[in-house]
């Protein structure tokens, strides 16, 4: 939703071109189909990834690259359907 704003925000100043660049993009959780995206690294699964500046509650943001982060790692907070969906203390699968 951000970036979707940001694209329409630069657009009203009528630039050459608005172009927009992810690392890692999961098309089917957004909520807004039309986001210029021209470069995208890696679509991935729905799941938790940690490390190159990404972390969850400030942990594991200083790994030097991409990690999936397990469900038995995650903080029992987050365990449950505020994630993933599922009931607590079950893995997705």
């Amino acid at each position: 939703m951000t970036l979707n704003f940001l694209a329409r925000t630069l657009e009203l100043r009528e630039p050459a071109s608005v172009a927009a660049v992810t690392l890692l993009d999961r098309p089917y959780r957004r909520l807004v189909d039309d986001i210029p995206l021209e470069y995208v690294g890696f679509t991935v699964p729905d799941e938790l990834f940690a490390g190159y500046g990404l972390g969850l509650e400030e942990c594991w943001r200083a790994l030097p690259d991409l990690h999936f982060v397990a469900a038995e790692e995650l903080p029992a907070s987050l365990t449950g359907d505020s994630f993933r969906g599922s009931e607590p203390g079950v893995a997705a699968a």
